[in-house]
């Protein structure tokens, strides 16, 4: 007489839903802070496409430097990184997407890329 097999659940792969990189193996700590910082990020992006008519009115690659610039500023900024640079790079991301779109701004108002310091924590 057979026994009856029991039905297992397919598990998913351990990088499932993941953009890159190794899996996290249920670190609730460094699951937390990732989402924490992903949070920062989205609100950073957002306060700067607010200069230029918000994130809905973005491209694809509007998003994508957008991201980057956000990112950068969220970043904590290690001890050899060299703090010119970093703000360089930020200043040239956010002047590529003013020159691809415009800047909806107050009269009497300087770019985004000419002052994004007021965007830094």
């Amino acid at each position: 007489m057979p026994q009856a097999q029991p039905q297992s659940t397919p598990r998913p792969h351990p990088n499932a839903g993941r953009r890159f990189g190794r899996p996290i193996n249920g670190n609730a700590g460094k699951l937390a802070a990732i989402a924490e910082r992903e949070r920062k990020i989205k609100q950073r992006m957002r306060s700067l496409a607010r200069e230029f008519g918000g994130l809905s009115a973005m491209s694809a690659v509007d998003l994508a430097l957008l991201r980057e610039a956000a990112s950068l500023i969220v970043k904590k900024q290690s001890a050899g990184e060299d703090p010119v640079r970093r703000a360089n790079t930020i200043r040239s991301l956010l002047r590529a997407v003013e020159r691809r779109r415009g800047r909806v701004e107050a009269p009497g108002e300087a770019s985004a890329g000419a002052d994004f310091t007021r965007a830094m924590p």
